[in-house]
């Protein structure tokens, strides 16, 4: 409706309209996250988890309606293909260039602008000083992404070679952003369960927006007269039928059995065993006022790492000797 009006009020291009829109809605987004945080501290949560959880889930909703309201509004409110199909383009390259400026450019920067070419490592105190790196952020983008192909992709195909051309600088950005972050220990992720829910629901309503727009503008049922009544039961069938697909989807999947799940020991015991080895290796680096203070708390440290590190390997060795041969 805004882009509407400054359009023919101001005789603006509607390139450049939609184009301030999309960096409009990334700032907006940028508010969001920070208003779902200030929201979740005021719940005073217990733990982590359910902080994480609740803080997300704030974060989603705004993100959807932030993302998908103008697009909604463009394919049933005033039925313009031409305007949606330059909003899908700008949605994908747009959002990428802001992205690109506000997370790798200042980084770069500071790397021209340090003096010296080989720095040296940095000690346990600078890592714990530098931002702590998150997926959550990238988790959610997927999502966003997912959804959105999902909805207008069989509509208009480009879009999914921007999205491929979105991922690729968005690895980059992402290798630009952990060389600045501090050091992440191998750990398994505490919310997988949570962000498949989050990734079924958004598959579901992408195939919900893309059902319905294909219903309310398919000439077919405008050649038989059908009314907007008889073209929403038929959307809603369609609908329910790919939530039937997608179940035996679901269900044909084969579940783990015993012998994946004794797989996923050993992979618990590696995570413990490269934590080990990354607080061995942090120690290594720690301020001492004295050589006598470190070589003593070095060598205490040091040996009960190491005596820890060799319980645990001879528990994998004796596991994976004594593991049963799977024959199929």
């Amino acid at each position: 409706m805004w882009t509407l009006h400054i359009e023919r009020t101001y005789m603006v291009n509607p390139m450049i309209v939609s184009v301030i829109f999309s960096i409009v809605r990334i700032f907006l987004s940028w508010a969001f996250m920070k208003l779902g945080n200030w929201l979740t501290r005021i719940e005073r949560h217990v733990d982590d988890g359910n902080f994480m959880v609740s803080e997300v889930s704030k974060v989603i909703m705004f993100e959807v309606f932030n993302v998908f309201v103008p697009p909604i509004w463009m394919a049933f409110v005033i039925s313009d293909f031409d305007r949606l199909s330059r909003e899908v383009t700008v949605m994908f390259t747009t959002r990428q260039v802001v992205s690109a400026l506000t997370e790798a450019v200042p980084t770069l920067l500071a790397r021209l602008m340090t003096k010296r070419k080989h720095l040296r490592p940095l000690t346990a105190a600078a890592q714990h000083a530098l931002p702590e790196w998150g997926l959550w952020r990238e988790y959610l983008e997927m999502a966003i992404q997912l959804a959105q192909l999902v909805a207008f992709g069989p509509l208009f195909p480009v879009a999914f070679v921007l999205a491929y051309f979105n991922d690729l600088v968005e690895f980059r950005l992402d290798a630009i952003k952990l060389n600045s972050s501090r050091r992440p220990y191998p750990r398994k992720e505490a919310m997988g369960s949570f962000w498949t829910n989050v990734f079924n629901g958004m598959v579901l309503f992408g195939a919900s927006i893309n059902v319905f727009t294909l219903i309310v503008h398919s000439e077919t049922l405008a050649a038989l007269d059908a009314s907007m009544v008889h073209r929403l039961g038929v959307g809603i069938i369609l609908e329910k039928f790919f939530v039937v697909v997608r179940v035996f989807v679901a269900i044909a999947i084969p579940k783990p059995n015993e012998w994946s799940e004794n797989e996923i020991v050993p992979l618990a015991e590696s995570t413990e065993l490269g934590e080990i080895v990354a607080r061995a290796s942090a120690h290594l680096e720690l301020p001492f006022p004295d050589v006598d203070q470190k070589d003593a708390t070095l060598i205490n440290t040091i040996d009960s790492d190491i005596e820890t590190l060799i319980s645990r390997m001879a528990v994998l060795r004796y596991r994976k000797s004594s593991r049963p041969v799977r024959v199929d």
